[in-house]
């Protein structure tokens, strides 16, 4: 059995295997964990007004994230992650409240990328935010915007309109994906994209 323990304001602690027989009890397991560094922000819109609900990941950054080329990929996990659940099981990532806030209660020190997606608004980051160990952090603004959106019809043999054809847009660069279903005269529309 492996065995892990997380605390509020503390970071995930080293886990531990025990390897247990009928009936058995394993001797007492000690964890030591270590606290965190707590960071707060907000989302707004491209007018500065609070966004809610939406989705905010914090990305330890690595030296080699220079990646480069045009076919270079910034998908992360939670790119596909399209109700939010990670925001319930990851300690790095909340969801912003009706003033838009947010509040991660537990960092290890280092450079993050604060990373913010909505349902309605193109995914955004903060970048080279610097976590310092007893330092606090200064509040992280993350400015989402409308984005474009593209539109089209659908058609089968024949001509004749498509209905409830699934489209989905991906854009590798900026690792972002979203999809339509088509109406009853083929039309989509999908909205959000950077």
């Amino acid at each position: 059995i492996r065995v892990r323990v997380r605390a509020d304001g503390y970071l995930d602690g080293a886990s531990q295997e025990v390897d247990l027989g009928p009936s058995q009890t394993s001797d007492v397991l000690v964890f030591r964990l270590e606290p965190g560094q707590p960071v707060a922000g907000h989302v707004v819109d491209e007018g500065g007004k609070p966004v809610s609900d939406a989705q905010v990941t914090a990305y330890k950054q690595r030296e080699d994230n220079n990646r480069r080329g045009p076919f270079a990929m910034n998908v992360d996990p939670e790119d596909f992650d399209f109700l939010g659940l990670s925001a319930a099981t990851n300690q790095r990532s909340t969801i912003s409240d009706s003033k838009g806030q947010f509040h991660i209660a537990s960092l290890e020190p280092g450079r993050y990328r604060f990373t913010a997606r909505h349902p309605d608004l193109a995914k955004s980051s903060a970048k080279d935010v610097e976590v310092k160990a007893g330092v606090p952090t200064p509040d992280v603004e993350i400015r989402l915007d409308a984005g474009g959106g593209i539109a089209g019809t659908v058609t089968g043999l024949g001509p004749r309109p498509l209905a409830d054809a699934l489209m989905a847009a991906f854009c590798i660069q900026a690792g972002s994906m979203r999809s339509s279903t088509t109406d009853k005269t083929g039309h989509y529309r999908i909205d959000g994209l950077p």
